[in-house]
Order: C-alpha cells, then structure tokens, then sequence
C-alpha cells in the first residue's frame, strides 16, 4: 500500500513540473513573438516617416524653399543614419533639381557617417564630373608679367558665386611665344578651371607706347596709397567694359564705399601683390573685403530704392551668397541672390 501511495505522489509532481516546463516554454516563445511582432511594427513606422519626410522635402524642393528642404531632409537621414537608401533618394531629388551642389553635400555627409563609403565615394565622384568646367583665357606681351587670376565666377547651385583658385603652378614664364593651359580648382565648390594663356610678340607700336608713358612728363601716374581707393573703384565701375558680364568683379556702390580700401591694399602689397595691377588688387579686395555687420539692412535699403521690393526672408547658399525672398500675391517667392560682402545681387 505505501509503495503504491508513493509512486502516487512521485507521478503527481513530475506531471507538475511538466506543466509547468511547457508553461513557461510557451510564455516566452509568445513573448519573443511580440517582440519580434513591436520591432517590425517599429521598423515599418520608421519606414513611413522617412518616406513622408522625403515627399515632404521634395515637395519644398519644387516650390524653390531649399532651405526648408535641406532641414526635412536632414531629418529624415537622423531617423536612421545608417540606412543608404536614404542619401541616395534625395541625392537623386536634388540632382533632378538640377542643385548639383546640393547633391554633393548629402554623399559627403553619408561618407562622413561612414555609410557604403566605396560606393559612395563613387557617388561622389559622377557628380563631381557632372560639374562644369570654369574656362577662362587672356594674353599677355613675350617677357611680360603675367600673374594668373585668384578669382574666378562659378555656379553654384544655379547662382554665379566668387570663388578663390587654387592652381597648380605657382609663376609663369612669358619667355616663350605660345599657347599654354593652366589647371586649377574652385577652393570649397569642387569645381575645375581652366586658363587658356596666349604669350604674344610685342608689336613696335606697343614698344613705342611703353616707353612714351614711361618717359618725361607725360609719364602715366603710379598708383599708390594716396590714390588707391579713387582708382579702384574707378576701375570696378567703369573700367571692365571689355569684358564679358560674368567675368566682371559686380559691387554695390553703396557697400563699395565702405570698405577701408587702403588698409587692404597695404595687407595685398605685404603679402607679395603687385601694387601696380589695379585688377589683381580688386579682386584680391573682392574676396577680402571684411562683410558691414549691418550689410542686410544696407542691402535691403539698395533693394528697395532699385526696385520698390521688401525682403521677407534671407536664405544662406553657401560662401557669402544669400538668396533673398519677397512676397508676391501672398506668396514667398525668391528674387535675388546677393554677396553679404560686396552687395551685388542679381535675380
């Protein structure tokens, strides 16, 4: 009878404790399935709000608020940073666009967040060759002085933006009668440039002028300290005549006016520029110039008297370059582009 009574019991609780194995089995096999149920629900609503947020940018995008887009884009790569897919659907926006730049900046940063870095390195490299090459040409007399532009008009974003040059020569020999290429690169823009240089043989006609200007009391006036800011800005306004629209130095009578001229030219002759080339020296200026703490409301106050029109908005571009906006029927529309430094603008 006890054995019986035993074996009872012993039955009893390993039954217990089977049911309780297959419980808790089951417990967390449901439990794993909600939670692998809450992650692809997480993950899906992540996925949708990227998704609007693109459309939401692409929509700013096409209306021309590319500030506006450039944030909601920017928000939408913070969701998931590491998600490719991301950089290159608004790489494609901005390409179609036609804002190359704009394009460029979204690969660096996914190469900055260590995102495919190969392939985005590709990226990269197609739209720098989409951009376009900057050429620009001049001439000089055989064993002439001849100092390459430090300057140059480029587009960015669709807007002409001053940029420095870096060449890859730093002195040139006129010695040779010829043609020669020169290469450099747009400083901050990725863009490439081009100077096409003619070395020419100086006709006696231009001998004999030289040393007319150069001789008795006819001689031509030195530029100097004393009448540097009376020539520059004589030659801003009324001396590029010859050249072509998008290579003149633009500036605002009013900002020019209040730039310390002397001061600059004395830091241009200190750091090895010719005192002499008034155009080397005006765009030295051009891109040295310190930008008036108050150049908004200067700016505004040009706009106004040349056009009658209120800025509502400023946005910044890149570089110096501001696009400013108006209202137009109830709506913000852009209108001009302008330099914070020099004041020019341009619709």
């Amino acid at each position: 009878m006890r054995g019986s009574y035993f074996k009872k019991i012993i039955v009893l609780v390993l039954s217990l404790l089977l049911c309780i194995s297959t419980f808790t089995a089951c417990s967390t096999k449901d439990k794993q399935i909600v939670l692998s149920n809450n992650m692809s629900q997480q993950a899906k609503a992540e996925e949708n709000e990227i998704s609007e947020k693109i459309k939401e940018g692409d929509k700013y995008l096409s209306d021309g608020k590319y500030q506006e887009a450039r944030t909601i884009y920017e928000n939408a790569i913070s969701i998931d940073k590491g998600n490719k897919k991301i950089y290159l659907e608004i790489k494609d926006s901005y390409i179609k666009a036609g804002r190359l730049d704009d394009a460029f900046y979204v690969i660096k940063l996914a190469i900055e967040n260590k995102v495919d870095t190969d392939n985005m390195k590709e990226q990269l490299e197609a739209i720098k060759k989409k951009f376009q090459v900057v050429n620009l040409k001049g001439s000089v007399n055989q064993d002439e002085y001849f100092k390459l532009p430090e300057t140059a008009t480029v587009k960015i974003n669709n807007v002409d933006t001053v940029a420095n040059i870096n060449w890859n020569i730093s002195s040139i020999d006129t010695g040779k009668i010829g043609t020669y290429i020169f290469e450099g690169n747009a400083q901050e823009y990725e863009r490439p440039i081009n100077f096409v240089l003619t070395v020419k043989k100086m006709t006696n006609s231009q001998s004999s002028k030289i040393t007319t200007q150069n001789s008795g009391s006819n001689s031509k006036i030195e530029v100097s300290e004393q009448n540097i800011s009376e020539k520059v800005k004589e030659y801003i306004i009324n001396g590029q005549g010859d050249k072509p629209e998008a290579g003149k130095l633009q500036w605002s009578k009013t900002f020019l006016n209040s730039v310390d001229i002397v001061s600059l030219y004395k830091k241009y002759k200190a750091g090895g520029g010719n005192g002499q080339d008034l155009e080397s020296f005006a765009k030295y200026m051009t891109m040295n110039a310190s930008i008036p703490n108050n150049w908004k409301e200067i700016f505004e106050k040009d706009l106004y008297n040349t056009y009658g029109k209120k800025v509502t908005r400023l946005e910044f571009l890149g570089g110096d370059m501001y696009q400013a906006y108006i209202d137009y029927n109830g709506s913000e529309v852009p209108y001009v582009a302008v330099s914070s430094r020099t004041g020019y603008f341009h619709g």
